[in-house]
């Protein structure tokens, strides 16, 4: 297949052979830019050895200023299934309405193919957003051992995002530029010194010994956005007498840091370091960090009758409050095997509601339609603590109470 046979279909913006790294684009015309139409032709490769009920992904392509792709499930007695994809929902502005025509495409035939044209309109708000089934008839013509769809696209209002003419754009270069400055000593305004504390070392005598400082380059700005807490622990400008911190190792810190100026810690360090990353961003304000590496201590934590009072205790004075609602979860669930083996006197009078909580949650799941505040999940409610701007790093009972006053607070300016 060529540009002339693909000219004589129309003005196609792109021709996409699924499966090959050979992706032809031609010019759109002025008219088809501004009827926000985009036409795709996509071939499955040796269509008769792509197995029964296994999906099978074209590569991915642009249109409207969103990625998409195909996906086909070849079903048993001909059966097949198409579904168009959208790769990314949560770059939508609202909803994308776009209406779909699809058909099978052969290179000698101006017209749709045997499959015959097919329509539909879809809202597009989730990553599957149209689910269109067809059916192969025997004999139909395949190109090479391909099967090729013919797929336009409509969105006369597409959202206020997308590239009409979906040029590349660079992304504001801003984070990246911040992390070259990371561990800048030229132009920092900031030194920090992490360890060089003595430390009892074995028993008896108790010998002391020093151990290892390092000494960090930091800039004011980037602390006082990110880490408020060490910002106001730091002068800017005073690098000749370092401030010193102790009770926290330099990697740590390095970890810390580097974060700080946008970095991204790998998943490795932050389940090796998770409670010492969390007790270094909960000291420095550093609150991203500090969820991030919570929920990662969560995954990897396998929660027993013997750790659960240590959990719990620490999740508490971290104000850990995904980590202290998944040990009440395991509270609740063991709770005829905790009952006389370990004793809860410890725990402050505070957990009494949390694991009242725990127990309502149980016998609330799997139930639809609870959008009550005082029973939401931990991540419920952090979530949407962020998108209305406020701050997610807290106790629940700290979550609910802002949640509340920012709702009273909308209430009234309506």
């Amino acid at each position: 297949m060529n540009a002339a046979d693909a000219a004589a279909n129309g003005s196609t913006q792109l021709i996409h052979l699924a499966g090959s790294a050979q992706t032809l684009r031609e010019s759109v015309s002025e008219k088809l830019r501004n009827q926000q139409v985009r036409t795709v032709l996509v071939a499955f490769h040796e269509f008769s050895r792509i197995a029964n009920y296994a999906e099978h992904a074209s590569e991915v392509f642009r249109a409207f200023g969103q990625e998409w792709s195909i996906w086909i499930v070849k079903e048993d007695r001909g059966g097949l299934a198409l579904y168009i994809r959208l790769k990314d929902a949560g770059s939508l502005d609202g909803t994308m309405t776009v209406r779909v025509e699809v058909g099978t495409y052969h290179p000698n035939k101006a017209n749709m193919g045997r499959l015959g044209l097919q329509s539909t309109v879809a809202n597009f708000k989730q990553h599957i957003a149209l689910a269109q089934c067809f059916r192969v008839r025997p004999g139909i013509e395949l190109v090479d051992g391909a099967l090729i769809f013919k797929v336009v696209m409509y969105a006369d209002q597409p959202p206020q995002n997308a590239s009409v003419s979906d040029e590349y754009i660079p992304t504001n270069p801003f984070v990246s530029n911040v992390l070259k400055e990371y561990g800048n000593e030229e132009t920092s305004d900031v030194a920090i010194e992490v360890g060089g504390e003595t430390q009892e070392t074995g028993t008896g005598r108790r010998k002391r010994a020093k151990t290892d400082s390092t000494t960090f380059h930091a800039h004011q700005f980037v602390l006082r956005c990110n880490a408020p807490t060490l910002a106001e622990m730091c002068k800017p400008g005073d690098e000749a007498t370092p401030i010193r911190i102790g009770n926290v190792s330099p990697e740590t810190f390095k970890h810390l840091l580097y974060y700080c100026y946008g970095g991204k810690i790998s998943d490795e360090d932050l389940q090796e370091n998770a409670r010492e990353i969390i007790d270094a961003a909960d000291r420095f304000g550093v609150a991203n960090l500090k969820l991030e590496a919570e929920a990662r201590l969560v995954r990897k934590e396998t929660f027993t009758v013997d750790n659960i009072l240590d959990n719990l205790l620490y999740a508490d004075s971290k104000n850990c409050a995904l980590l202290l609602e998944k040990a009440m979860d395991f509270v609740v669930k063991k709770k005829d095997e905790i009952i006389g083996k370990i004793s809860l006197d410890d725990l402050p009078g505070t957990m009494v509601m949390d694991v009242l909580t725990a127990i309502s949650q149980a016998q609330r799941e799997g139930k639809n339609g609870d959008d009550d505040i005082d029973f939401m999940r931990v991540s419920e409610l952090r979530r949407r603590l962020h998108e209305k701007g406020l701050c997610v790093d807290g106790s629940r009972k700290a979550m609910i109470a802002l949640l509340k006053e920012n709702s009273r607070e909308s209430s009234a300016g309506e």
